[in-house]
């Protein structure tokens, strides 16, 4: 039986095939889109919001496994440094 959220992806690859999942990645990402935009406007409740996000982590497993989880995770590692730049620049910015 499949279990890990990796086997999951894996799992998901092999029966529905590449080119299937980046398209259910894109519908997926559009849902969530369209539930944060309604969640911002007090449209939307945050159980409807995690829904929609728990879909687009799921995807995103079987999407890493495409592209390669190396890249994937060298790519968060440049994100995150980018992240931590903007951060400590707007605590420079609200300390003035």
């Amino acid at each position: 039986m499949v279990g890990t959220t990796w086997e999951i992806s894996e799992e998901n690859r092999k029966l529905f095939g590449d080119d299937y999942l980046v398209l259910k990645a894109v519908e997926e990402c559009a849902e969530l889109a369209k539930e944060l935009m309604h969640f911002r406007d007090g449209k939307s409740q945050r159980w409807e919001v995690a829904e929609e996000l728990a879909d687009v982590l799921i995807i995103a497993n079987s999407i890493a496994r495409i592209v390669g989880p190396d890249e994937v995770m060298k790519a968060i590692r440049l994100k995150e440094g980018k992240l931590l730049k903007r951060i400590a620049k707007k605590k420079k910015e609200v300390k003035k």
